[in-house]
């Protein structure tokens, strides 16, 4: 009999102590949210997209306003220009908001450049102090940019990919410029407790390109980024990401070419696609997310012209279709992200990707101009109810202002969160929430069959 009222003491005291412990780290913005006690349970691994519940103020609508939206890195001209924003949700479902931190510019490589990362443990209401993944710069030649990211949902590491060194292409007042001698190098960062701490950099250029290569092909390329932003992790594990690549010495951008960037081992060893989308206006930045049926579409930001090229892989992304302009998504030359929002593999009613993208180009001044450059205007929702074949344009958040790369992530409560550059270049860099009904203007409420 003792032990039997021990065990329902011991009970009533372990139940009391989880709901302490969510109260006092406010789990959720709208309430205690149990799918957050069940770790990895709204990114269950093997699964595409979302797969927890969407307990966001069901039947409202997250109506985002730039009135409300937080300023995760500050604008600090001549100390602090902040470009090239990235957004994960760990497996705890702790945000985690990348940027890079330009110190004499907003210039990419070589330049002084650090990442850093703030965590939010309230779906992006506050935000921690900045922490430094890679190491400090103090020149042009030490940088470390464009970060890409990616959680490895099988053991909730975070995996941050950089570029460091040399640059893709000469710019303005720059000589040092990747060879295959001397090549931009890509770093690898890599946390294991949800954020707070990183690893010292692990240099894997040399398995990916350069003289130090040892696949013969890849030996003579001469520079190589991986898109920034954000990677993904495959129903089968493997990690993925697009890398650009200047395979000769010719500097123009239709030249350039994408490949796929992938691990099968959570970043151990890494391996590159035996070829990569073609078409003749050559790669750029681009975004892959998984379909249904297990193929794969990229979509590459377009060199000339105004329209996304989309490419398909059936191989878990080692070869590739030719690459097609998209009609119905006519965008500015700029990186915008892609994700696979719900799957009716999940028991989602609809399949649902997310696009978000500058839709043009403007002349710009002042805090929004760079290196000359005209600027994206203001950026616009996609989406698709037919796995990519089909996108609808929505809405936009920046009410006809300006804002340039951008990272999007589903929260664990379902909504979406949006880490974008405000004012086309240079930050300051904001996040902000919204949900799908205000993102198809009420014309579509996500729902489980299985709920």
């Amino acid at each position: 009999m003792r032990k039997k009222y021990f065990l329902i003491s011991f009970s009533l005291i372990a139940v009391v102590g989880v709901l302490i412990w969510a109260c006092k780290y406010n789990l959720g913005p709208d309430g205690l949210d149990f799918s957050l006690l069940r770790k990895s349970g709204a990114f269950a691994d093997g699964l595409i997209g979302y797969n927890g519940q969407i307990t966001y103020k069901s039947g409202t609508r997250l109506n985002p306003s730039m009135d409300n939206a937080v300023e995760v890195f500050p604008f600090q001209d001549g100390t602090a220009y902040y470009r090239i924003p990235s957004l994960v949700v760990t497996t705890n479902g702790t945000l985690l908001a990348f940027a890079d931190r330009r110190y004499n510019n907003r210039n990419d490589l070589p330049n002084r450049i650090e990442v850093e990362v703030k965590r939010s443990t309230d779906n992006g209401k506050k935000w921690s102090k900045r922490i430094r993944v890679t190491p400090r710069s103090v020149s042009d030649t030490d940088g470390h940019g464009d970060v890409a990211t990616v959680v490895n949902r099988k053991t909730g590491e975070i995996l941050a990919l950089v570029a460091s060194g040399p640059g893709f292409v000469a710019t303005a007042g720059q000589s040092l410029i990747s060879t295959p001698n001397t090549p931009m190098k890509i770093i690898l960062f890599k946390s294991s407790d949800d954020g707070k701490t990183w690893s010292a950099g692990e240099d894997i250029t040399s398995q990916i390109y350069g003289t130090q290569c040892k696949v013969p092909t890849r030996t003579s390329w001469y520079a190589a980024f991986v898109t920034s932003g954000n990677g993904l992790q495959l129903s089968t594990g493997r990690i993925i990401f697009v890398i650009n690549v200047r395979e000769n010495k010719q500097t123009g951008i239709t030249t350039f070419k994408n490949y796929a960037l992938y691990s099968d081992d959570g970043g151990k060893t890494w391996s590159v696609s035996k070829n990569g989308p073609q078409n003749n206006l050559g790669g750029n930045e681009s975004k892959i997310v998984e379909l249904v049926d297990g193929r794969l579409l990229m979509s590459t930001r377009p060199n000339s012209g105004n329209k996304r090229m989309h490419a398909y892989s059936s191989d878990g992304g080692e070869t590739w279709t030719k690459a097609e302009p998209k009609s119905d998504i006519t965008v500015a030359s700029s990186n915008g992200d892609m994700i696979y929002y719900t799957s009716t593999k999940n028991g989602w009613d609809k399949n649902r990707i997310i696009h978000f993208i500058p839709t043009s180009t403007i002349t710009v001044s002042g805090e929004g101009q760079y290196n000359g450059r005209r600027g994206p205007s203001e950026p616009y929702f996609y989406y698709s109810f037919d796995d990519g074949q089909t996108f609808t344009k929505s809405q936009a958040i920046r009410n006809g202002q300006q804002a340039g790369y951008s990272s999007l992530a589903v929260l664990h409560d379902g909504s979406i969160g949006v880490l974008f550059e405000d004012k086309s270049w240079g930050g300051p860099i904001k996040f902000m929430r919204v949900n799908f009904e205000w993102l198809t203007k009420g014309k579509d409420n996500p729902t489980k069959k299985n709920k």
